[in-house]
């Protein structure tokens, strides 16, 4: 029944859902900023720049329909789209693009079924990246940097429930760039002594 919901909002069979529309027809090759298929390459994912500020949108591979899923305005901007695995979420960054405010990039995740948006980051960590989906998407783990401690750590949340399930770091290191072999094992490195941790969740 999911998919089929899916279906009926991407092709246009609920129009009172679609936003904007013309803000996902980027003006020139240039207003892309990033565009990335879905797991089984029948939507795409991408953002595109406006006069106003940057939108979020997706776009069948079969057709010529669109949807807009985000938008927000300049100096702010979005960028590191990643699919969840069933295809049926989406994450990405909203990051501060005004030099005069303190530096954020907050991860947010858009369900396709509900278009609901929500905050991935915990308050108190104020920059994600390196966003990575389990084998089931059960849960995201992502690097983030927490100016209190002036260092990067690995963060894992429940990716219904978007709570903090664990944070996990090795003292004096930089923890990043966190990948996943099953639902439940992950990896991630550290550095600079480049020492590779292995993580299994319970």
């Amino acid at each position: 029944m999911k998919y089929l919901f899916f279906a009926l909002l991407m092709f246009g069979f609920m129009d009172n859902t679609v936003a904007s529309v013309n803000d996902c027809v980027a003006r020139s090759a240039r207003d892309i900023w990033d565009s990335e298929p879905n797991p089984t390459v029948t939507r795409t994912a991408y953002i595109v720049r406006s006069e106003t500020g940057f939108h979020l949108c997706i776009e069948s591979t079969i057709s010529t329909e669109r949807l807009e899923l985000f938008s927000i305005d300049s100096p702010q901007f979005l960028s590191d789209i990643v699919w969840s695995n069933e295809g049926m979420k989406i994450a990405f960054t909203v990051q501060d693009g005004n030099p005069v405010v303190a530096y954020e990039k907050v991860i947010h995740i858009v369900d396709l079924l509900t278009l609901e948006v929500a905050r991935v980051n915990p308050d108190d960590v104020p920059v994600a990246q390196h966003i990575a989906w389990s084998q089931e998407d059960t849960y995201i783990a992502f690097t983030g940097y927490k100016s209190q401690t002036d260092d990067y750590d690995i963060f894992i949340v429940n990716a219904t429930s978007l709570e903090l399930v664990v944070r996990m770091g090795k003292y004096e290191e930089n923890d990043m760039e966190p990948s996943w072999s099953s639902d439940t094992d992950m990896h991630f490195i550290s550095f600079p002594s480049e020492d590779f941790t292995k993580v299994r969740l319970k």
